[in-house]
């Protein structure tokens, strides 16, 4: 991987993070499990998964199984960030 790819999704990363804190300030948000998964939700759908929102229907799209449900809000953000969601 490139350094600038690597400053690119670092980038990323930190507006993820964003999200997260602003999702959680009104509380009910385990903020730290969200934090401690950005980086690795910010690479595999932007660098390592084949899916993005023009493919969502394809069968041979990729898929990932969050079973940690307190990460979501760093999902939210990474969606967010790539065009899944406003």
């Amino acid at each position: 991987m490139t350094s600038e790819k690597q400053n690119e999704l670092k980038e990323l990363a930190l507006r993820v993070r964003a999200h997260i804190v602003r999702l959680s300030t009104d509380g009910g948000c385990f903020t730290g499990a969200s934090l401690s998964c950005a980086d690795l939700l910010t690479y595999l759908y932007a660098d390592f998964l084949n899916v993005h929102p023009g493919n969502l229907t394809d069968p041979e799209r990729d898929y990932l199984f969050l079973s940690k449900g307190h990460d979501v809000p760093a999902l939210y953000g990474v969606f967010a960030e790539l065009g899944f969601m406003p």
